[in-house]
This record gives structure tokens, C-alpha cells and sequence, in this order.
């Protein structure tokens, strides 16, 4: 009986140094080699979104809707207006774009990473001291385009 309890706690010790080893393998291969977050493509991303939101930044605040369509090859869209409404320096400033754009999308462990690549904006609606002004028109007077968002933004 004895002998079986001897043969049985080697059995054991060697059991649990075998646990031991392979556990201190996996230790070692999983640090050298660590498994990054999932970038692939998911269904539940892809199609059309609609978007409506506003932030403020330096006493401006900027309004975004419109509507954002992702396609499986990492690319999107935007078609919408994009306003800001200023009241810097005592005057109060709206402006509303018409607005364009497209980039690049990924799923980066579970936040989704968008870069802007290129917009195009055009001027739909001025507002100035509660005053509205055709944009149109106000360029043909001044004989000068009136800035658009990318001429201030960069790429990316």
C-alpha cells in the first residue's frame, strides 16, 4: 500500500512539473510573440450612418450632419452640411457648407479610426450680425472666393 502512495505522488510531482513546463512555454512564446487587436473588416460597420452632432471649440461651434456610408474595402463617404456659428470679437458669424468628403476607415481593437483624406466644401448660408447674405453674391462683390473648411485643414 505504501509503494502505491510512493508511485502515485511521483506520478503526481511529475504531472505537475509537466503542467509547469508547458505552461512556462506558452508564458514565453505569448510574450515574444503577442497577438495584436482585430483589424478586420465587420458587417455591422458597413452601410450608411446617419450623423448629427455639434462641438464647440475657441468659442466656435461646429455642427455636423449628414450621412456617412462605410464600404468594405476600408473606404467612406460623407454627404451632408457642416455649420459654424462664431461670436468672436462682438459679432456673431453663421456659416453653413455644403460639404464632401471621403477617407479611410479601420476597426482598431474596438474603436473605429477614421482619416479624412480630401473634403470639398461650398458655402450655402451666411449669416452676419443676424443679417443673412447670399454667398454668391457676396463673392461676386468682393471678386473673391469665400474660405471653405479644407483651405485651413490638413489632410489625414
Amino acid at each position: 500500500m505504501k509503494l502505491k502512495k510512493i508511485a502515485f505522488l511521483k506520478t503526481l510531482g511529475v504531472m505537475g512539473s509537466l503542467c509547469g513546463i508547458i505552461a512556462t512555454a506558452f508564458a514565453i512564446y505569448a510574450h515574444y510573440n503577442p497577438t495584436g487587436p482585430s483589424t478586420q473588416r465587420h458587417d455591422n460597420i458597413m452601410g450608411s450612418w446617419l450623423s448629427d452632432y455639434s462641438y464647440t471649440e475657441k468659442g466656435n461651434t461646429v455642427r455636423v450632419n449628414g450621412k456617412t456610408t462605410f464600404f468594405s474595402n476600408g473606404k467612406y463617404n460623407f454627404h451632408g452640411n457642416i455649420s459654424i456659428n462664431s461670436s468672436a470679437s462682438g459679432k456673431d458669424i453663421f456659416i453653413d457648407y455644403l460639404s464632401d468628403g471621403a477617407g479611410d476607415w479601420e476597426l482598431y481593437d474596438k474603436e473605429l479610426i477614421t482619416s479624412l483624406n480630401i473634403l470639398k466644401t461650398r458655402p450655402v448660408k451666411l449669416v452676419f450680425n443676424n443679417l443673412e447674405v447670399d454667398p454668391i453674391k457676396m463673392e461676386m462683390i468682393n471678386n473673391k472666393k469665400l474660405p471653405t473648411i479644407e483651405d485651413d485643414m490638413a489632410n489625414g
